[in-house]
């Protein structure tokens, strides 16, 4: 009985295993040559890279050859120009919207968003700034509320705190002490009035990787999303997920409770065999 007990716990220890695994939020894929990560809880796929434009630049130092071969291409793809934000007016875009390390503007950013869509990085033509819905409530301290991406993706998927730098995960080049942190997003910065209502201040708005809140004089790295998931490359070795926080404690604690319980029955067999007379 204690036998079929332990391989019933087995298999539903298995099954919920492969069931929590299954449901994790967070895919890495190789699309395109490239990695990239799928949120199924957003359906939007991330740039695994989280500074593209830094890998790009190699540490090159602004205004050099090396540097311009890079922000020429990049202001190339958009053909120099991008629109405002409110979407009201085309600007021209120049060397001095970048600067060191993969930092630009807003116009560098749009300019950037253009590039990875010219070159179908990781097999798409859709990226953009992660949005940031309208959740900024002077209340919180910036702190972030609902569903917008970076936030979900820093509290939710990631596991980060509030005023600590966002965990890495299974991303590359994020931020890091002395690094640049903050990121753009797509639309200007929201006050909610006493009525409930939001207007908005006209400001850009970015998110502060260091410490998981928004930032409203802008950003400094374009970290790109593109809508639904990208199909893998077929020797790319499949999606990998990536447990949330959560979901990892759970599947630690039902292991361990496994473990414990085979320690027992071992235990028990052995008392068992010792009291067998010998032949």
């Amino acid at each position: 009985m204690k036998s079929r007990s332990m391989v019933a716990l087995v298999a539903g220890l298995t099954v919920g295993f492969a069931s929590l695994y299954a449901n994790a939020a967070l895919v890495t894929e190789t699309a395109g040559g490239v990695g990239v990560v799928y949120d199924s809880v957003n359906n939007v796929t991330w740039t695994q890279n989280a500074n593209i434009l830094g890998t790009m630049e190699g540490g090159a130092a602004p205004q050099s050859d090396a540097w311009y071969a890079v922000v020429n291409k990049v202001i190339a793809a958009s053909g120099g120009k991008v629109w405002s934000l409110d979407r009201s007016t085309m600007l021209n875009v120049t060397a001095f919207d970048f600067g060191e390390m993969g930092t630009v503007n807003f116009l560098g950013a749009e300019a950037f968003t253009a590039y990875l869509n010219s070159v179908d990085y990781g097999g798409s033509s859709h990226w953009r700034l992660p949005t940031l819905q309208a959740y900024y409530d002077p209340g919180t301290d910036l702190a972030p509320l609902g569903m917008a991406e970076f936030a979900h993706l820093f509290y939710d998927e990631l596991g980060g705190t509030l005023d600590s730098p966002m965990p890495v995960g299974p991303f590359t080049n994020v931020g890091g002490p002395g690094a640049y942190n903050q990121y753009w997003t797509d639309i200007e910065n929201f006050l909610r009035l006493g009525g409930g209502s939001y207007t908005s201040t006209g400001e850009l708005f970015g998110f502060d990787a260091d410490n998981g809140r928004w930032y409203s004089g802008g950003g400094e790295l374009a970290w790109l999303v593109t809508d639904g998931a990208l199909p893998a490359d077929p020797n790319g070795g499949g999606g990998t997920n990536i447990p949330e926080p959560g979901t990892l404690l759970l599947s630690m604690s039902a292991m361990g409770a496994l473990l414990a319980m085979r320690r027992r029955r071992t235990r028990e067999l052995e008392r068992q065999v010792s009291t067998i007379p010998a032949l």
